[in-house]
């Protein structure tokens, strides 16, 4: 018998990573034995320390519950090296984040344990905000709702001079075609008739395949960039942004800041 420590929250629910685990890891490895907890997350706000960017719970929480675990899956929980040292039975560890800042994997993986965790997991999720952006900033919708809760009514949005174009037809530029970018062409169909060239970048900033164009040369109103936060491709961004693009509108899809007024 496997014996799995589950730590979920309010977000990525415990019972939901039993009940696939059952489904997807019980034929292949035979019956699970189930300890499980749940932090408050997203209601309390995440910690963090010079270890760990971002965790729920504390330490003591974790080896408690894990002690005698030999699989920890889990969303939020600190994984710290301290705590991994007191797991002697840990054989892998699988993180449901994109990123698995919670977990020093430096420390795991000097122990010997697996870390797995689900990049792209929430690729769908952003591609469709990035297109609720668009619509939003492009007809003035939360303009309008944060005058309207506090009672003023912004007739200048209406002027022909102010009042935003209609998105169909507009040509929209996407600069990244990662899990998210990829997604955005098929989202976009009902929005533009008309898209531009891509830039493809391999995780760490080295270029895997580039369509060149020049943005100059474009009768581009929208631009939305879908990069990583990478301080290389951030010049890139930088340069290609000073150029005059007569611009109504620019999303950038990224974690870090990549754009520069």
């Amino acid at each position: 018998m496997v014996k799995v420590a589950v730590f979920g929250d309010h977000f990525v629910r415990a019972s939901i990573l039993e009940r696939s685990l059952n489904k997807h890891l019980s034929p292949l490895l035979g019956k699970l034995e189930f300890a499980s907890c749940e932090f408050d997350y997203p209601m309390g706000a995440p910690s963090s320390d010079s270890e760990i960017r971002e965790y729920h719970g504390t330490p003591a929480e974790v080896v408690e519950l894990a002690s005698d675990a030999q699989v920890i899956i889990c969303h939020m929980p600190p994984l710290s090296k301290n705590v991994l040292r007191q797991l002697t039975k840990l054989r892998a560890i699988g993180c449901t984040r994109t990123e698995p800042v919670n977990i020093n994997v430096r420390a795991a993986t000097e122990a010997g344990i697996p870390v797995f965790y689900a990049p792209g997991r929430n690729a769908r999720a952003v591609a469709e905000f990035t297109v609720g952006l668009i619509i939003s900033e492009c007809r003035n919708i939360a303009r309008g709702h944060q005058s309207l809760a506090s009672g003023v009514w912004r007739g200048d949005l209406y002027l022909y001079d102010r009042a935003p174009r209609e998105l169909n037809g507009q040509t929209i530029g996407l600069i990244g075609f990662g899990n998210i970018g990829s997604m955005m062409p098929n989202l976009l169909k009902p929005i533009s008739r008309r898209g531009t060239g891509t830039l493809c970048w391999r995780i760490g900033g080295n270029p895997i395949g580039m369509v060149r164009f020049d943005l100059s040369k474009l009768d581009q109103q929208l631009v939305i960039f879908q990069i990583a936060d990478d301080r290389r491709v951030q010049y890139m961004i930088a340069m290609v942004m000073v150029v005059d693009l007569g611009l109504e509108l620019f999303i950038a899809r990224a974690q870090g800041f990549v754009g520069h007024e």
